[in-house]
């Protein structure tokens, strides 16, 4: 576990534990897909590795509160999403994870070979 819920709290944190346990799973699915898994066995989780959990969390939770649309005008019609959930995720993860590395020097986000 990246982020207990006595952390989440303590950080700002608002939602239930059942909901926070429910987004954990989520962020911390996606954080394992961008990483690599390289945390998994982490002794220690940076602050910036908790920080980026927190935020993941509350992208989830607001996504799951509004509903995708649409709009028509004289015959034209319009979808659109109320968040983007990848992009936004995936913005958050480089601006916190971006610059850490694991425990043996490979930066957390070190996608193949030099």
């Amino acid at each position: 576990m990246y982020l207990t819920y006595d952390e989440y709290t303590e950080m700002g944190g608002s939602l239930t534990e059942a909901a926070f346990c429910i987004n954990l799973r989520r962020a911390e699915a996606e954080i394992n897909k961008h990483t690599y898994r390289r945390l998994i066995d982490a002794d220690t989780i940076p602050d910036e590795v908790k920080s980026c959990i927190w935020e993941l969390i509350e992208v989830y939770h607001k996504k799951a509160k509004q509903v995708a649309g649409s709009a028509s005008n004289d015959g034209v019609s319009v979808s659109y999403e109320a968040i983007d959930v990848a992009k936004e995720t995936d913005s958050i993860i480089k601006r916190y994870l971006m610059h850490l590395s694991d425990s043996e020097g490979v930066p957390l986000l070190y996608m193949g070979v030099d």
